[in-house]
């Protein structure tokens, strides 16, 4: 047992101690004064029925005080329904009729804390969790249970289908834009849901965080559309990982003098239907298969490396899945007979910074020593990517797509000029995408850019039909 955890004993003990003591001491002089009052006329065995039951009757006082504590029912930073509390309440009332889940989260709550200091951070809490408790109220909601799932994201469970909420969604998306408590500004997002999505608590939690997640916006109360049940689209894509069915298509993609093509895979059901990156990637992430993915991603690729002697690859790896000593033994086992020299490049994509950087690069320059080139995506969205093409010696940066679609507009252009010329300095070269037409094309050629990919260079497809238009 940790020490925490034996201190959390003592504390609760001495606790039950203090509460019952006094209960133990008021019952042992009424029962000594009965006893030397009246001994001679009570009958032995009532006697010794009496201590025993007085006994078990103080033990089972000590118990209930002792274990009082473990069933709090709200947090104390916010006063609001404890994790514990409210997932056990959302589990029964999803099960009783039409039931909304609603996810608030602040999401600068970790910076208000490094800032403004943890103080702070709790009256930010505080306020906030009050706040959408008497935004509710004021709509007319009464008595719905509002708790905390995890630092700064609030659950909020409301009676009915979504669709009776659609217009307090959009008014509480317009109050948190200038959302300040303290003179601290606080970013706020959301995600609503409600059972006709999936019965199961942890399900729509996984939903609702995957939402927020992925909205640029951080003011965006999104709705979810209505998509697959949930433990269907599990199980189909456990299968398909463990089955290894997929689609691969590739695009080219011009870089200088020579052409690359990137790959895209899909995987595919025991019904032979495809299932969108966006559906199945939060489900292995979920599943911990990122691993086994990637081994079926690259045993995909794998064949066409050995199969085209003189045609390059890009390959989309799970980060975390380069850092682990299994992946990289597979791949030297897949790759033992190939040689490559360039011919591949694992794109990387990270939305944290990993700590050991030392070690990771290390690791990186391993793979690039078997031939293995490395890319850094999305360069200029977060800082990670421009903290990685500092510190790591890769190959390629990818510029981030929402930088790609604005390519010729002011401020956009300026910026990829500058990281463009910042890449060319520390010897890494830049790589495009979404290039859709000309005028961007031509944008792209005169800042410098190395790869330039998108439909203006050619549009996804089979290998062989794409290899066999070149020929033409």
């Amino acid at each position: 047992m940790l020490l925490p955890e034996t201190k959390e004993r003592e504390a609760q003990f001495k606790l039950a101690l203090r509460m019952g003591f006094p209960i133990f001491l008021l019952t042992s002089v009424l029962l000594f004064s009965l006893l030397s009052q009246y001994l001679d006329t009570i009958p032995p065995a009532f006697t010794i029925i009496g201590i025993g039951t007085f006994a078990v009757a103080v033990y089972f006082s000590f118990y209930l005080i002792y274990k009082g504590r473990d069933e709090q029912i709200t947090d104390p930073t916010t006063h609001m329904f404890s994790r514990e509390y409210t997932i056990g309440l959302f589990k029964k009332e999803l099960q009783k009729g039409d039931y909304t889940v609603v996810l608030i989260s602040i999401n600068n709550l970790q910076d208000i804390n490094e800032k403004y200091g943890l103080k702070n951070g709790d009256i930010v809490l505080y306020e906030t969790a009050y706040w959408i408790g008497t935004f509710f109220e004021e709509k007319g909601v009464k008595n719905f249970p509002i708790g905390v799932l995890k630092g700064g994201d609030f659950l909020i469970g409301l009676e009915g289908d979504e669709n009776q909420y659609k217009t307090m969604m959009d008014i509480l998306c317009l109050k948190v834009e200038n959302y300040i408590v303290k003179d601290i500004e606080v970013h706020i997002s959301g995600a609503i849901i409600d059972n006709s999505f999936s019965d199961d608590i942890d399900r729509i939690i996984d939903k609702l965080i995957e939402i927020k997640n992925s909205k640029i916006c951080s003011t965006n109360i999104v709705e979810i559309e209505k998509k697959l049940d949930p433990d269907l689209l599990e199980k189909r894509v456990l299968q398909a990982v463990r089955e290894s069915r997929y689609s691969i298509m590739f695009q080219k993609m011009e870089c200088n003098n020579k052409v690359m093509y990137d790959s895209s895979i899909k995987l595919v059901d025991d019904l032979e239907k495809i299932i969108h990156h966006k559906s199945y990637m939060p489900v292995i992430n979920r599943l911990r298969l990122n691993r086994e993915f990637d081994v079926l991603q690259l045993e995909a690729v794998s064949e066409y490396i050995e199969l085209y002697k003189n045609v390059s690859f890009t390959l989309n790896i799970s980060p975390s899945s380069l850092r682990q000593n299994q992946f990289f033994q597979r791949v030297q086992t897949l790759l033992s007979n190939v040689e490559l020299n360039g011919r591949l490049a694992f794109v990387i994509s990270e939305k944290e910074y990993y700590g050991n950087v030392k070690r990771y690069n290390e690791t990186l320059q391993s793979y690039r020593r078997m031939g293995i080139k490395i890319a850094i995506d999305n360069l200029g969205f977060n800082q990670t990517s421009l903290l990685y093409m500092k510190d790591l010696h890769v190959d390629m940066v990818l510029f981030d797509n929402s930088f790609s679609k604005r390519l010729c507009e002011k401020g956009y252009k300026e910026i990829i000029e500058g990281l463009t010329l910042s890449a060319k300095a520390l010897g890494v070269k830049t790589w495009i995408k979404m290039i859709e037409d000309k005028s961007m094309y031509e944008v792209a050629k005169e800042i410098g850019i190395d790869c330039i990919q998108g439909y203006f260079i050619g549009k996804f497809d089979q290998l062989e039909n794409i290899l066999e238009e070149r020929e033409d």
